[in-house]
């Protein structure tokens, strides 16, 4: 009766397994702009040997993240407004009129008293206009400080994202290597243990037993492989693309050509 209980609870973990592999298709058609069929072509087995991931990755590779970008932008556009609004201290005196001629202001400046005056006023509107001048240029500076912490807290996340996906997968391949002795082991345990039931040396029982032991390792085996696998992608996904460098080269030319 246990036998035939664990054989329910086999077919049970089966049924689990295909449900969640026919979801993880429809997610991956869905990525690729098709119709969630579930008949998407993939590889039946795993990877057996997955490269490490290079050492001195460049921090640059985090400039692809869209959070990391979206920050910058941030930070761009509040400098800029804290620019215009020292600019809006400055004199306005137009050179040129709408149509390009020569603007009358031009002409007035010929006038030394009226220049004077003009200029004096001009300087002294900041002062007569309240302090809203004053007040816009600390309002964008502290703006400007808010999307620099904004920044900060942006790097300092991705860069965590990259740190724990490094430090996991390097302690699942110490993993994987102990679960690969552990497989061997019991390899080699029903292979003695099936020449010993046929000598006449053990019951069955005791295979049955080795056996089962195998398929824990193994199954414990192929489980570390999997979250391997899940971190590489996490990592990928922390570093906002794969190890290549180039395209941060590439994306950045293309924004100052811009």
């Amino acid at each position: 009766r246990l036998a035939l209980a664990d054989v329910a609870v086999t077919e049970s973990r089966l049924e689990t397994r295909k449900r969640l592999y026919k979801l993880s298709r429809r997610q991956l058609e869905v990525l690729l702009g098709r119709y969630p069929s579930a008949r998407v072509e993939t590889s039946s087995a795993l990877p057996n040997q997955l490269p490490a991931a290079p050492g001195g990755l460049p921090a640059q590779l985090l400039t692809r993240r869209p959070d990391i970008v979206e920050a910058e932008r941030r930070v761009a556009a509040a400098d800029a407004r804290v620019r215009a609004a020292y600019l809006d201290l400055l004199p306005r005196i137009s050179l040129t009129s709408s149509t390009g001629l020569a603007s009358d202001q031009v002409s007035d400046i010929l006038d030394g008293k009226f220049f004077v005056w003009n200029l004096i006023g001009n300087l002294l509107a900041p002062i007569f206009d309240g302090g809203r001048r004053w007040a816009e240029i600390s309002r964008s500076e502290a703006l400007e400080e808010g999307a620099l912490a904004y920044y900060v807290v942006v790097a300092l996340k991705a860069f965590a994202e990259v740190e724990n996906s490094l430090s996991n997968e390097f302690h699942l391949r110490r993993e994987l290597t102990a679960l690969q002795r552990s497989v061997d082991e019991s390899a080699a345990a029903v292979e003695i243990s099936t020449d010993r039931y046929y000598q006449g040396a053990l019951d069955i029982t005791q295979v049955i037993q080795a056996r089962r032991q195998y398929f824990s390792s193994e199954s414990a085996r192929l489980t570390a492989q999997l979250a391997l696998l899940n971190t590489r992608v996490d990592l990928y996904s922390a570093l906002g693309g794969g190890f290549d460098s180039s395209s941060v080269i590439e994306n950045r030319d293309s924004h100052e050509g811009s």
